[in-house]
C-alpha cells in the first residue's frame, strides 16, 4: 500500500491527556500496540485516541496496513473515524489517531450488567446487531455499488473492539467498530498466511473456518457478540448447544433468535451472508422505528452507559 508521507507536525497537533493502556498492562484495548493514549487537539479541543504501534509491527508492515485500512474505511458512522497518523520506518515508530468514543466499549458494559444482574433491553440488542452488520457491510462491499472495492474482512470481532460513541440524551450510544490489526483485504488473500491473526479464542471463528477468508466468519463473530450480550457471558461458545434454536434465550423474541441462529450456522456454506443479513435487519429496523420517534428506544428500555468509562480517573467503572 502507498500511504501519503507522514505529516511532520502530527504530534504538535495534539496534547496528551492520559494513558489509557500501556505495553505493561492496563485495560486490554488491542494486541497490535505499545500503548494507547487519550489526546486532545490543541486547536479544536476534540478528544482522540492515539494508538502507538510496537517497533516490530512497524518493521513488519503491520502498522502501515492497519493505518491504511482505517483511512480507507473511515466515513460511515459505525466505523471508527480516522483522524491522523505518523509513520517513521527508519526509527520504527508509528501511531494512528482516531475519534474517541466516550462511553467505553461493549466488553465493559457486558461485565457491568452481569455484575449488576441486569439484562439488556431487546431494543438495545437490536441496535448493536444492526450497527455491527452495517459496519461489516461497508467493509465487505463498500458503498455505491463499487465492483472494484478492495474488501476488508475484520477477523477479530469481539466486544472489546466494539466502542460506544457519544451519547445523545434521546437515543442509544452510537456503536462503532474498531481495531483492524487482524483484518485482511481482497488484495492480500494470496499472502493471507503472512497476516498474523490475533483474535480472542472465545469469539474466534470455528476451527475449520479460521483459515478461510470469507465474510461469513465476521457474521459468525457478530453472532457470538450478540449471544454474549443476551446471556451476559464472556464465553459465548459455551452456549453452542442453543445456537440452532434459541441462542439469545427465551427472554428475547423469536425473531431475534431466528436471525441469530442464521449467523451461527456451523457450516459456513449454509450461513447467511452479510448483505442478506443486512436486508433482513434493515426490515427489522424500520419496524422498530416505524413511528419515526427518536425517543422510542428509551420507551423500549434504558441502557445505563453514563459513567461507564471515566477517563479523568483512569478507571473503568464496573
Amino acid at each position: 500500500m502507498a500511504l501519503p508521507k507522514s505529516k511532520t507536525l502530527t504530534n504538535a497537533r495534539f496534547r496528551k491527556i492520559c494513558i489509557l493502556s500501556d505495553a505493561d498492562g492496563g485495560p486490554s484495548l488491542g494486541a497490535f500496540n505499545s500503548g494507547i493514549e487519550l489526546v486532545q487537539t490543541k486547536y479544536s479541543g476534540t478528544y482522540c485516541v492515539c494508538k502507538k504501534f510496537k517497533a516490530d509491527d512497524v518493521a513488519r508492515g503491520y502498522a502501515a496496513r492497519e493505518i491504511d485500512i482505517l483511512r480507507r474505511l473511515s466515513g460511515p458512522d459505525n466505523i471508527n473515524a480516522f483522524v491522523d497518523y505518523y509513520l517513521k520506518p527508519a526509527t520504527r515508530e508509528a501511531a494512528v489517531f482516531s475519534r474517541f468514543c466516550d462511553c467505553g466499549n461493549l466488553w465493559y458494559l457486558i461485565k457491568r450488567y452481569k455484575h449488576d444482574n441486569r439484562s439488556f433491553p431487546e431494543s438495545f440488542v437490536w441496535h448493536v446487531f444492526i450497527s455491527l452488520v452495517n459496519a461489516i457491510a461497508h467493509m465487505h462491499h463498500g458503498g455505491g455499488g463499487n465492483t472494484n472495492w478492495n474488501w476488508v474482512i475484520h477477523r477479530d470481532l469481539w466486544p472489546a473492539n466494539v466502542f460506544l460513541g457519544k451519547l445523545d440524551p434521546d437515543v442509544y450510544p452510537r456503536v462503532v467498530l474498531g481495531d483492524f490489526g487482524s483484518s485482511i483485504t481482497r488484495d492480500e488473500t494470496r499472502n493471507r498466511h503472512q497476516i498474523e491473526l490475533r483474535n480472542q479464542d472465545n469469539f474466534a471463528p470455528l476451527p475449520h473456518d479460521q483459515f478461510h477468508v470469507d465474510g461469513r466468519n465476521d457474521v459468525f463473530q457478530i453472532g457470538l457478540i450478540i449471544v454474549a450480550m443476551c446471556k451476559l457471558t464472556q464465553h459465548p461458545k459455551e452456549h453452542d448447544s442453543t445456537f440452532t434454536k434459541s441462542p439469545a434465550g427465551s427472554t428475547y423474541s423469536l425473531r431475534l433468535n431466528e436471525l441469530l441462529s442464521m449467523c451461527l450456522t456451523v457450516n459456513m456454506l449454509n450461513r447467511i451472508n452479510t448483505m442478506s443479513l443486512k436486508r433482513l435487519l434493515d426490515r427489522e429496523r424500520r419496524r422498530v422505528t416505524q413511528d419515526n420517534n427518536r425517543r422510542l428506544y428509551l420507551k423500549l428500555g434504558y441502557v445505563d452507559v453514563r459513567g461507564l468509562f471515566d477517563w479523568r480517573n483512569l478507571v473503568f467503572l464496573e
